[in-house]
């Protein structure tokens, strides 16, 4: 009876240890396992977002016989070829290459903006975010002031529409009460 019991002790001992051990690698397995799914999502992600990255460039650089490039990170996107560029940017920055007699906009932020260039000239374009109650009377009186004739405007319901003109270019500037929004389109003449 005494050797019974001392195997019933030793079956109990080793059964809770290797209960134990048993649980640990079980943990261990299912973080492991986490890890690698977490892992290998993100890098399927990026791998992904790389090759609808790449193919999106294959695509339209076999239409314009131009050079593509898009970055998904930043939303950046731009096009080259013989006729001309394009560019996209979704940088806050006033574009460098403007014309300087376009005074800078002032009273919102910028949210995309867009330059093009071909043979028949160039042209911006901005959308601006958050734009002041006032921005309509205040950036077409700058504009006025740079040497712009205005040439036409149209109101319509929040809707505030200037067309001008220099000796170089046209230009239309948008404002939307409602949404406190703008926009912004230089082009060569």
């Amino acid at each position: 009876m005494a050797d019974e019991e001392k195997t019933a002790q030793t079956t109990e001992t080793s059964g809770g240890k290797g209960s134990k051990t048993a649980v640990t690698i079980i943990i261990i397995v299912v973080v492991v396992l986490a890890i690698l799914s977490v892992g290998g999502y993100l890098i399927s992600r990026f791998v992904i977002k790389k090759v609808a990255e790449k193919t999106t460039e294959s695509i339209i650089e076999g239409a314009t016989d131009g050079n593509v490039d898009i970055d998904s990170e930043s939303g950046d996107f731009s096009v080259t070829s013989e006729d001309g560029s394009y560019s996209i940017s979704s940088e806050n920055d006033w574009p460098a290459d403007m014309p300087s007699s376009v005074p800078e906009f002032k009273y919102g932020t910028i949210g995309v903006s867009s330059t093009s260039s071909h043979s028949e000239g160039s042209g911006w374009s901005l959308y601006f975010e958050e734009v002041e109650s006032d921005a309509y009377g205040s950036y077409t009186a700058d504009l006025k002031n740079a040497g712009w004739s205005e040439t036409g405007t149209v109101s319509s319901g929040e809707d505030k529409i200037s067309n001008m003109e220099n000796s170089s270019y046209y230009l239309i500037f948008t404002y939307n009460s409602s949404e406190n929004s703008g926009s912004l389109v230089v082009t060569s003449k």
